[in-house]
């Protein structure tokens, strides 16, 4: 249902811009909708704006695909709407949640990634398993760390790092993972910090299902001082 998810938002992005390209030819624009009803509004605006200023009617290939869009939003809607009741099912999705930046499709991604979290001895085994750790090439003496090796599930992978991003604005709650997610931005870039935090999360997330804890935004608990030295290469 994830994987199906992320086609059909792919699919419904590419055709908003195309109806967006269409639009551009022509000196017109679609601004960003949030609903399908805002979409139709906007596009219907546009095509009436050219009709009338340059005598040009784009119905005929707007039309198709505005219908198509209003498809996949309604889908997607409708798997949004699952995957929130599956999640408020399962009582380990239920703790990830607790976590900024997680919601039910992050905490169903991590979830399904993982399955078995007993099969990793140490929590910051994750890390390595999803692919969030950089790469090192030694040649003699000489270490260098590169990026991230990207193993694993790529789904989980970029859900991880969409929560990181969340978790670094300044909209979202005060707690010990944004701190040090903040400053480790201040020291070593957004692309870095984005990383670490996300890798950050799937540590925590692994520790609170293993010992059935809960998230405490302050807590000075193993799975935060284990992924202290993690930081992104």
């Amino acid at each position: 249902m994830l994987a199906t998810r992320q086609q059909m938002v792919r699919m419904r992005v590419g055709s908003e811009a195309s109806i967006g390209a269409q639009f551009h030819l022509y000196g017109g624009r679609m601004p960003r909708n949030r609903s399908a009803a805002m979409l139709r509004r906007n596009a219907i605006f546009e095509m009436a704006r050219i009709r009338k200023e340059q005598k040009i009617d784009l119905r005929q290939d707007i039309e198709p695909v505005l219908s198509i869009c209003e498809s996949l939003r309604a889908y997607v809607e409708h798997l949004d709407h699952e995957l929130a009741e599956m999640a408020a099912s399962i009582e380990v999705c239920r703790r990830f949640m607790e976590l900024p930046g997680v919601g039910p499709i992050i905490a169903l991604s991590f979830y399904s990634a993982v399955c078995e979290p007993n099969r990793f001895e140490r929590c910051k085994d994750v890390g390595p398993y999803l692919g969030l750790v950089p790469r090192v090439r030694q040649s003699g003496g000489t270490v260098a760390r590169l990026r991230i090796s990207k193993m694993g599930s790529t789904l989980t992978r970029q859900h991880l790092a969409t929560a990181a991003m969340i978790v670094l604005r300044t909209t979202t709650k005060d707690s010990k993972l944004k701190r040090w997610g903040l400053e480790l931005r201040e020291r070593r870039g957004v692309g870095r910090a984005r990383m670490a935090v996300a890798r950050k999360l799937a540590i925590i997330m692994l520790a609170m299902w293993k010992r059935g804890t809960t998230f405490e935004p302050f807590s000075g608990s193993e799975a935060l001082s284990n992924s202290t030295s993690l930081t992104a290469a």
